[in-house]
């Protein structure tokens, strides 16, 4: 049996799209088509959002590198809200989308709109296959909970330059397992698999 891949997307590969990497894992355990799909995640930095995010650090003084980003370890409190919930991904490094994960995806789930844009821009093939999360769970719209903790910034408003506070992650994690458990039976539909 061909398994289906799910691919969720957010910027560095580092916290959001690894949460629900893994709340979709221990989701799909309890299903009887949970073993026809495998999931993964990764991360998407478009070249607009870079150079904020340089701008953004040489006004405060801070350089940054795009090898910053892919290979490395989740944050602190990353791997923080996922070992309360009894997973450990202190071996997990984080990794860029590429044209071989383009290829593999059966459906992309991304945590904002602006990453949807660029997935869809830099692979027009993925076109009926890419959707955000919170169109996943049928509510449309962007998942923005950044907006509470740094309303200046504009979408897409991911601080993964700064380090994150346990309350952002749990937050974070708790409104991506909700719109998990609410898209389920649609994201099953989708695949083909329920």
């Amino acid at each position: 049996m061909t398994r289906k891949c799910v691919v969720f997307i957010c910027t560095a590969n580092r916290c959001r799209s690894l949460l629900a990497e893994y709340c979709l894992r221990e989701m799909l355990a309890g299903k009887p088509w949970g073993d026809a799909v495998e999931v993964v995640s990764a991360g998407i930095l478009s070249d607009a959002y870079w150079e904020f995010l340089c701008r953004f650090q040489i006004a405060h003084g801070r350089s940054l590198a795009r090898e910053h980003f892919y290979g490395v370890p989740p944050y602190p409190t990353t791997l923080a809200c996922l070992k309360k919930r009894g997973w450990d991904a202190r071996d997990y490094r984080s990794q860029a989308f590429t044209p071989a994960l383009a290829r593999k995806a059966a459906l992309v789930v991304a945590m904002e709109e602006a990453q949807k844009e660029v997935l869809l821009a830099s692979y027009p093939e993925l076109a009926g296959r890419v959707l955000t999360l919170r169109e996943l769970a049928g509510e449309g719209g962007p998942l923005l909970l950044e907006e509470s903790y740094y309303p200046l910034q504009f979408n897409p408003a991911d601080p993964h330059y700064v380090y994150y506070s346990e309350e952002y992650v749990e937050d974070s994690y708790r409104e991506i397992e909700r719109c998990l458990a609410k898209g389920l039976e649609r994201l099953a539909t989708l695949l083909g698999v329920g």
